[in-house]
């Protein structure tokens, strides 16, 4: 557990000793929040069980409960790959009602104290193109863009078209003002 002063006090709790029923709305809230980016529906309960198990289970990531007083009021998540003095911020969420009030600030102050304690060099934060907001705090906070580009190639058909048996687009998105569909191989 790590504890971060300021004018309301922090407590970051590691993932398995958190409650599930403190982490399942917070990871809910996450969840639509990113869908509601990419203009995809809300998670379903089965999702959302399956991301924080998941989450849970990752034996190079570690994922830490937020609680301000007796309330959980974020979470983040931190991996690292074995041998690599590198980690990754890989996700941040604080509840919307208290965001823009330094939480989020203290909470990645901690997350570099935590990454130097355990011998990291650098702590890189992945960070959708469309996320403008998290793009512009991370910058205030120090963090430069690499321009990291993720490239996918489906090998297999998730959706079709019953009625006329056309094969859909697995992923549509737009990065940077142009439009990407990612279609399946035949």
């Amino acid at each position: 557990m790590t504890t971060v002063s300021g004018k309301r006090q922090l407590r970051l709790v590691k993932g398995l000793s958190a409650s599930r029923s403190e982490l399942r709305p917070l990871v809910e809230e996450f969840l639509n929040f990113h869908r509601d980016l990419a203009g995809d529906s809300h998670a379903t309960a089965r999702e959302l069980d399956a991301t924080l198990r998941a989450w849970l289970r990752k034996g190079n990531s570690t994922l830490f409960l937020v609680r301000g007083g007796n309330h959980a009021i974020g979470f983040v998540v931190i991996r690292k790959a074995p041998d690599d003095p590198v980690f990754w911020l890989d996700d941040l969420f604080v509840k919307e009602d208290l965001r823009r009030s330094g939480i989020g600030r203290r909470i990645v102050r901690a997350v570099e104290l935590f990454v130097k304690g355990k011998g990291g060099d650098a702590l890189y934060i992945p960070v959708a193109a469309t996320n403008r907001a998290a793009l512009l705090f991370y910058s205030k906070l120090g963090y430069s863009r690499i321009n990291m580009v993720e490239l996918i190639r489906p090998l297999r058909t998730t959706r079709s078209n019953s009625r006329s048996g056309t094969r859909s687009p697995v992923c549509h998105t737009q990065i940077a003002g142009v439009d990407f569909v990612v279609r399946s191989l035949p």
